[in-house]
């Protein structure tokens, strides 16, 4: 933290270019004015921090700033695993997008525990350690996930994933 402040401080102050590269997306959307993700050697995504971290285009850039990502016809859906409902049986409700499938993996997650959730996409959700015990979540179980609506961001899948040939 203290680094990243410092050099924070250091890259306001320095008029010329400066190029970071780091793994770690909160160095990259703090420090930036303009990230471009890398995923297996070619770029995933490129533009303002602030963009690029509330409209991820692909997978791998969702996860990289803690979003879920759903393809939905010529729109994605994002949105934060806390707001993800986990439950054993098909949740009812026309204002809720829902999904089926088999927990994969479970781990601690600051005070929550994180799921990944193999449905169609694999979806991460984060709950309460006292509801993953009662719902007896364990890997390979399966569950239903659900969000509401009013919880999603929803943009056009058509946006900047790479620069352009300049």
């Amino acid at each position: 933290m203290a680094l990243r402040i410092e050099l924070g401080q250091h890259l306001r102050d320095f008029a010329g270019v400066a190029l970071l590269v780091t793994h770690d997306a909160i160095d990259a959307l703090t420090l930036a004015d303009r990230v471009l993700v890398l995923d297996a050697g070619r770029v995933a995504q490129e533009g303002p921090p602030a963009e690029v971290a509330a409209e991820p285009r692909t997978a791998h850039v969702a996860r990289l700033v803690g979003l879920n990502l759903v393809a939905d016809g010529d729109d994605l859906i994002a949105f934060t695993p806390d707001t993800v409902v986990v439950s054993l049986h098909e949740p009812e409700g026309s204002s809720r997008l829902r999904w089926r499938g088999t927990i994969g993996t479970l781990a601690p997650h600051g005070d929550a525990v994180r799921l990944l959730v193999h449905a169609s996409p694999d979806l991460l959700a984060d709950l309460t350690p006292a509801a993953a015990t009662e719902l007896a979540l364990v890997p390979g179980r399966e569950v239903w996930l659900s969000v509401e609506a009013t919880a999603v961001s929803r943009y056009g899948a058509r946006g900047r994933a790479a620069p352009r040939d300049r």
